[in-house]
């Protein structure tokens, strides 16, 4: 099973239907609060996790600089390595920044794909080639 979080779902739903499509279980949480609680249930059955950059923090990380949103898949990325550190995770966004590649980089068990330059089919490739 694969989870994405992205609040912003129409522009991750052809991503999604590609991985379905490929035979991916899928399930979206728009916001990471719900993805949290997805996690404490299937944590550890899940085989990914999709992870967009711009999510707004929502109560699990109310009073932290997420600077207005735009740090809350940095914040959850931690999230979930504190308690699933062998959870491999795909950072999928439109975010371009120094940031975010010094972040993510050099990871192990982390990639990340820029939506502008990574079209659906070839995400669910790269998925597949992630998870053989």
């Amino acid at each position: 099973m694969i989870l994405a979080v992205d609040d912003e779902t129409r522009y991750l739903q052809s991503y999604i239907d590609e991985l379905q499509y490929s035979g991916f279980e899928t399930t979206v949480c728009q916001d990471v609060d719900s993805a949290a609680e997805f996690l404490s249930r299937e944590g550890g059955t899940l085989q990914l996790c999709i992870l967009d950059i711009m999510i707004p923090p929502g109560a699990l990380f109310r009073g932290q600089d997420t600077r207005q949103g735009r740090r809350t898949g940095f914040l959850f990325f931690d999230y979930i390595r504190k308690s699933w550190p062998a959870l491999p995770v795909v950072i999928l966004t439109n975010v371009s920044s120094a940031d975010v590649e010094s972040k993510f980089g050099n990871l192990e068990r982390c990639w990340w794909f820029r939506k502008d330059q990574c079209l659906p089919f070839e995400f669910a490739e790269h998925v597949r080639e992630l998870l053989r």
